[in-house]
């Protein structure tokens, strides 16, 4: 019997390696940040509506941003709907990388409720991290598209 993996299954095997740890990576990312939100609506709704471009929608913003943070984790939980979340990652993460970009560019105070070591980022770094998760997000999302396909092919 040959043990030789097939091309396919060696492809396959090395996109679940990268899907399964964009997955946990942006769960844990998603998770902390929305948790982080609701510990303290009222502080978070505070914040957003101290920012030029976000001022009176505060209290809409609280509840909704993180409401998708959680969302994302669930669709990235639930592996039938994984694909879409790794998507929705990726633009949850431009919006955020827009806004601050948008923010500097303007010259506006841009207010922070970030926790953690979060907090300690400037806001290129920011910016950069913000990157990093969204190549993170979008390579995940082409291996996932690229088993399907693959998938698809075989059979």
């Amino acid at each position: 019997m040959n043990a030789t993996p097939t091309p396919v299954q060696l492809t396959k095997s090395s996109g679940n390696v990268l899907i399964q740890i964009a997955t946990v990576v942006l769960i844990a990312l998603f998770l902390y940040t929305a948790s982080d939100k609701l510990s303290d609506l009222k502080l978070f709704a505070r914040i957003i509506n101290e920012s030029a471009i976000l001022k009176g929608y505060g209290s809409l913003l609280s509840k909704v941003v993180p409401a998708c943070e959680l969302l994302i984790v669930l669709l990235l939980f639930i592996p039938a709907t994984r694909k879409p979340g790794l998507l929705f990652s990726f633009v949850l993460l431009l919006i955020f990388t827009l806004y601050i970009v948008a923010m500097l560019v303007s010259g506006s105070r841009l207010p922070c409720n970030c926790g953690g070591i979060i907090s300690s980022l400037t806001w290129t770094q920011h910016i950069v991290v913000n990157l990093l998760f969204m190549i993170l997000s979008l390579l995940a999302f082409w291996k996932h598209r690229q088993q399907n396909l693959l998938v698809r092919h075989v059979n």
